[in-house]
Order: C-alpha cells, then structure tokens, then sequence
C-alpha cells in the first residue's frame, strides 16, 4: 500500500504488466508451466485467475500465501506486537511545535510506545504504536491463541476492520469516519 504510486508507476514504465489493485488472493498452483493464481476483485467480488510465469510473496509472517501453499511457519509469528495506523492528516504540521520532522517518537515513563512516520508528501502518515508480549504471556505461551481478536484489550468490531474501508469508491472520509465511530463506541474506556 505504501509504495503504490511508486511501483505503480514503474510497473507502468515496463508495460509488461497487468497490475491489479483491491484484490485479494485466494489460492495458487504451479502448472503449465506458470504460477495460476486465483484473485477476488474486493469491490465486485467477482473472481478471476491470473498466470504469471513466477509468484513472490511479500505478505509477512501471517502470510495466506505461505499457508496456501502448505508451508509451515518457523520462528516467532511477530517479530514485535505493534499496531500501525494509516492516517491521512494533510495539515498535522501546523498543529503542533516541534518542528517539520519525518518521524516523531513518542516517549514517556515507560519508553519508546509510539511514532509517526510520514509516508507521502506531508498529507499521509503511519502512526505506530508499540505493544509488547504481555498478551501472550497471559495466553501461557501459545501465540495462536493469544492472537485471537476476542483476546485483544482492543476491539475493532465488524465492517470497521481497514479491508472493509479500502474497498469503499466514494465517500472514502464518510466510511473511515464511519468504522472509527464504531471502534470507539466497542472501546468505551479506552
């Protein structure tokens, strides 16, 4: 999602692909000498397969990809246990005194808990907020389970989760403002 236009624009400078956005991946195979990869477009839900002649997953740890393919997963699931928010605030450096930066780290008693991150321009922003390993040590060890949204301190309830908000056309702004009104609503004391 970060690097969208950049890639974008050089995928199109190549002319050799055929690029797809709001897409998920379902499955794929290896035959006929090419990778077929079955997508579903997130807006229509119509699905479609594609052939390549080769296939990178680039998805991280929790990879659908990797357990499409029946490749078991080795180390720890998260490296760390942060949660990153994608924020478009285009005037956020008229609103505070520290100054023009391209990351703000947060820290207080406790130490480094958070950043912000420009993205692209001075308009979109990462917000970065460190967490720690707490709820799996309550979760006696077991990372699967402890990962469990029901055993998040945070809840985002349904159609408020960002694949719900990304495949919104119009009104984008009515839609975000829409799922975070319902995150704060099913976290009254957060």
């Amino acid at each position: 999602m970060l690097f969208d236009t950049i890639l974008a624009a050089a995928l199109r400078e190549q002319g050799r692909t055929d690029m797809r956005c709001r897409c998920e991946f379902l499955d794929c195979e290896e035959r006929d000498g090419g990778v077929h990869s079955r997508i579903r477009d997130l807006a229509s839900g119509e699905e479609t397969t594609v052939v390549s002649q080769y296939f990178a997953a680039c998805d991280g740890a929790g990879s659908g990809i990797r357990r499409s393919l029946g490749i078991a997963m080795q180390g720890d699931q998260a490296i760390n246990y942060s949660l990153a928010i994608f924020l478009r605030a285009p005037k956020l450096l008229q609103q505070h005194d520290k100054g023009q930066a391209e990351r703000y780290i947060f820290v207080g008693p406790e130490g480094t808990w958070g950043n912000l991150t420009v993205v692209e321009g001075a308009a979109f922003w990462r917000l970065k907020v460190m967490g720690d390993k707490a709820l799996i040590d309550e979760a006696g060890g077991d990372e699967e389970y402890a990962l469990f949204p029901q055993n998040y301190r945070f809840q985002i309830p349904k159609h408020c989760h960002w694949q719900d908000v990304r495949v919104v056309t119009s009104n984008v702004g009515q839609a975000l403002q829409t799922a975070m009104r319902g995150i704060e609503k099913a976290n009254p004391e957060t």
